[in-house]
This record gives structure tokens, C-alpha cells and sequence, in this order.
């Protein structure tokens, strides 16, 4: 166990190196779409798709697995979907089952959506720094996807690396500033000294779900009124719970 969290903590500091240097080691070539385009012949399974992700960055960890299974058995061949439910289940057996669909796959998706598997995949299997690297050219080569910079800032946050999960949600609110799930993901990994001047218009959008004091950092969960709260609390619990079983 001490040496899978030695492997992670190197892995996470590397990626901070990655994010600090000005320019990348591997030099992606950029995608052709703003986007990370998904694989697949049939517009439900593509609608599925997104409605679950939808919904994990709303944290609504059950109903997304639901949609990323209706989306695999209306089109078995959309790798991300598997990769997504290999991620996020709390099933091993399922866990297992699914990687393995999503890296056999793999070679029929696009280039961005391999990294995508990989990334999951790598970091299931226990190389840390493979996944890590394979999820940083993903992002190389859609810098612009807000939602991939929300996935990549969300699992950091849950593998403890909060300063680099901040740099990554900085990047998704360069892009959209009002973007709900990396506010959420912002306002965690922050702390609140010092913070609170520069950053006055995030504080002010989360106000209202998530008041805070001025003068120290309230923890999420401590608003039980709020059902995203609520859900975010949840979901890191589960989630994290889920990364020791399939470690």
C-alpha cells in the first residue's frame, strides 16, 4: 500500500511539472474539434453518452453508470462509454469487464479518445505515471474542452493533489468563467486565505450554494442545506472508495 501511494504522489508531482513548464514534453498534435469527439454510429448511444456525463459532473455517480450501460448495449463498440464505467463502478467484476472492452476497443476510436482509455486504464492497472501522462496529452490536444479539464481536475482532487486540480479548473474557468462543476471542484481545492480578493466573482457565484466565511475555509460539506453539497461529499467518499478496490 506504501508504495502505491509513493507511485501516486510521484506520478501527481509530475504532472505538476507538466503543467508548470511552458511548453509540453511530447508535443501532441492538436485535434481538429474544440472537443473530444466520441466514436460511435448511433445517435442514442451518443446521447446517452453525454447525458451521463452530464451527470458526473453534476454528481449523479448512479445515474450516469445507468447511461453509460444503455449506451453500451445500443452501440457495444463505444469505447469511452466503457472506459467511463470501468471508472466510475463500484463493481470489481464490472471494473474488470469494462477496462477490458474499452482497451480491446481502443484502436478503433480516435486519438484522443485512446488517451482517454489509457489514462483510465493505466491508472487502474497501477501505472500511475502512464495514466497521468497519457491524460496530460489528452488535454494537449483539446486545451479547450472544458469538460475534459473538469474529469482530469476532478480525479486529482480525489488522489489528494488539490494544487494541481486547482490549475486545471483554472484553465476549464478561463474558458467558461460560470461553469458550475469546476467552480465546485475550484471552491474545494482552494484555500480561502488570501484568495478570497483576487478571486471575488467565483466566491460570489458559489455564494449562494455554498456560503463561505471571508476569513477562513468552510468545508463543502458543512452546508448540508445544499443538495449539491450533499452530492459532492457523497461522491468523493465513493469515489475514492472505488480507486482502493480497483487498485
Amino acid at each position: 500500500m506504501h508504495r502505491v501511494a509513493l507511485m501516486k504522489t510521484c506520478a501527481v508531482l509530475a504532472l505538476g511539472l507538466c503543467l508548470a513548464a511552458p511548453l509540453y514534453a511530447h508535443h501532441v498534435k492538436k485535434g481538429d474539434s474544440t472537443t473530444l469527439p466520441v466514436t460511435t454510429s448511433s445517435a442514442k448511444a451518443r446521447e446517452l453518452y453525454e447525458k451521463g456525463m452530464a451527470d458526473y459532473e453534476n454528481l449523479y455517480l448512479e445515474r450516469c453508470n445507468d447511461e453509460w450501460r444503455a449506451a453500451v448495449i445500443d452501440d457495444p463498440n463505444l469505447a469511452v462509454a466503457w472506459a467511463w464505467i470501468a471508472f466510475n463502478s463500484s463493481n470489481p467484476q464490472e471494473v474488470s469487464k469494462a477496462r477490458s472492452r474499452a482497451k480491446e476497443l481502443a484502436p478503433k476510436a480516435t486519438p484522443g479518445e485512446q488517451l482517454m482509455v489509457a489514462w483510465i486504464s493505466k491508472v487502474q492497472e497501477g501505472d500511475f505515471l502512464g495514466g497521468i501522462t497519457a491524460m496530460n496529452d489528452m488535454l494537449e490536444m483539446y486545451p479547450h474542452d472544458k469538460h475534459l479539464l473538469y474529469l482530469a481536475g476532478n480525479w486529482l482532487m480525489l488522489e489528494d493533489g488539490n494544487e494541481q486540480a486547482q490549475k486545471i479548473m483554472e484553465k476549464a474557468l478561463s474558458i467558461d468563467k460560470n461553469f458550475p462543476a469546476a467552480l465546485k471542484i475550484w471552491l474545494i481545492s482552494t484555500p480561502a486565505t488570501g484568495s478570497l480578493p483576487r478571486h471575488s466573482q467565483r466566491w460570489t457565484a458559489m455564494s449562494s450554494c455554498c456560503p463561505r466565511s471571508p476569513t477562513r475555509r468552510i468545508p463543502m460539506e458543512s452546508c448540508s442545506a445544499c443538495p449539491a453539497t450533499s452530492r459532492a461529499r457523497s461522491s468523493t467518499i465513493a469515489l475514492r472508495s472505488r480507486s482502493i478496490l480497483t487498485s
